[in-house]
């Protein structure tokens, strides 16, 4: 959930920089994102699918000691281009470096600061953060 939380927000906070991109171009600013993130981040297109490896994690030891926070990419991403995003491996997981998959990649159908927060669990105790 908090993993999610953190996606969102971090979505919201770069979206307008694709509110002008279209096709190729939103995928290309979101590997910039990545990089402003602290991110090693390199794009190869494919035909169906995109690939996004990750060759530096600003995360370092603390993802191998929570891998949930490996999520926070490919969730983020996600929201973000509107596209279908697969993690196939992760350097918390001894892989040299994470490996995404995108596919559909397409500008999001709503402008990213109109994304709704997400909804904790029922019954889940919500903390309030600043």
């Amino acid at each position: 959930m908090l993993v999610d939380r953190l996606a969102h927000r971090m979505a919201l906070r770069h979206g307008a920089r694709l509110a002008d991109k279209r096709g190729e171009e939103c995928l290309d600013e979101a590997i910039a994102v990545l990089k402003d993130e602290g991110y090693e981040a390199e794009l190869e297109r494919g035909e169906d699918t995109d690939q996004i490896t990750l060759g530096r994690c600003p995360f370092g030891d603390l993802a191998k000691r929570n891998p949930a926070l490996c999520n926070l990419e490919s969730r983020f991403l996600e929201r973000l281009l509107g596209a279908e995003v697969e993690r196939q491996r992760t350097i918390a997981q001894g892989a040299p470096p994470c490996l995404l998959a995108v596919r559909a990649a397409r500008p999001p159908a709503a402008p990213a600061t109109a994304l709704a927060e997400p909804k904790p669990p029922q019954g889940a105790r919500v903390i309030a953060s600043a």
